[in-house]
């Protein structure tokens, strides 16, 4: 068997040798290694720019093993032996035994076991393809209940909202809303039909897909002079509130769209997040500090805590069920 492998891999290593066939015209053929950036790692010599078809082949087979060096790149072309397979029946035989030992939902609904050793991806078209922003895409979002709705947002100040075909992968534009004085950094489903669009702005505003008005909303009061931006943008269950620099927290009502109060917490603050009730309010700053509201009661900070091993959290979210809450942090380099 050693023997067999060790004849084919030299067959597959001197391809051009012992071919069977030859097309005589990759001589001819010439191939310029300047003319993308992804060839120029072909090149043996700093100025060699052509180089013949069957050349060309050669220097992508050596590429390719260069690149799998170490790697038993030719496995998949023998037989797989006996202790192998043994081994792969008995993992596949304690995966079904762990299944059988709990009384736990493995799924939602339909239940369809998947083989776990492989993820399968794709590229489709672009979603906004003919329908790009004048600037970076800020935000891009899907529809809460409908898989076939997602919207993209823009510094050039435009939310676009688009409709996926399920069939060919392809979208289409549905609606293209200009805010005219907001460079969009967030905006977020609230509902199955409104979207909160805000930036770095004392107002935000409130967009109906259905009948397609938009609506501006004052986001500050007197009282909130000092304030400047309403970027940070997040929603709950039955609140949505925006984060500011100053350290405030201003909560809304998300059904009637009323400001309900404010709070305020040492340091600016970077992340908010709500429990699946509505009832607690988490949220954490610069300090990396958490602090946990019962929104129940005005203000009403029931648990302090540091985030141990992080500094200047910036993220944090909930898990459905509210047994975990994870953190991270993040930094830009320019």
């Amino acid at each position: 068997m050693e023997d067999l492998q060790s004849n084919l891999i030299q067959t597959i290593y001197n391809v051009n040798q012992n071919a069977k066939w030859v097309d005589e015209e990759d001589e001819q053929i010439e191939i310029s290694l300047n003319k993308k950036n992804n060839l120029k790692k072909l090149k043996k010599e700093n100025n060699e720019d052509k180089i013949s078809g069957a050349e060309f082949q050669e220097r992508l087979r050596d590429q390719y093993k260069k690149m799998n060096q170490g790697a038993d790149i030719y496995k998949w072309a023998f037989e797989s032996t006996e202790d192998e397979n043994n081994l792969a029946d008995q993992n596949n035989q304690n995966y079904i035994e762990s299944l059988l030992r709990t009384n736990k939902n493995l799924t939602e609904g339909e239940i369809n076991i998947k083989d776990t050793n492989f993820l399968r991806i794709t590229q489709l078209a672009d979603l906004n393809k003919g329908h790009h922003h004048n600037s970076i895409v800020s935000t891009l979002s899907f529809h809460p209940t409908k898989d076939n709705i997602a919207y993209t947002t823009g510094l050039d100040k435009k939310l676009k909202l688009f409709s996926i075909d399920s069939n060919d992968n392809t979208s289409s534009l549905v609606q293209t809303v200009n805010t005219q004085d907001i460079p969009i950094l967030s905006a977020k489903f609230i509902n199955s039909s409104e979207i909160l669009i805000s930036g770095r702005r004392k107002h935000y505003f409130i967009y109906n897909t259905e009948n397609s008005k938009l609506e501006r909303c004052n986001g500050l009061f007197s009282h909130h002079k000092e304030i400047d931006s309403l970027e940070k943008l997040f929603v709950g269950e039955s609140n949505y509130a925006f984060g500011t620099d100053q350290g405030y927290i201003l909560i809304y009502d998300k059904f009637n769209k009323t400001f309900r109060y404010d709070i305020k917490i040492s340091g600016s603050v970077n992340s908010v997040c709500f429990d699946k009730n509505g009832i607690n309010m988490y949220t954490v700053g610069d300090q990396s500090e958490i602090y946990v509201f019962d929104l129940r009661k005005y203000r009403h900070c029931v648990n302090k805590f540091s985030d141990s091993g992080n500094f200047n959290t910036t993220f944090m979210d909930l898990s459905k069920d509210n047994s975990y809450l994870a953190t991270c942090n993040y930094f830009f380099y320019f």
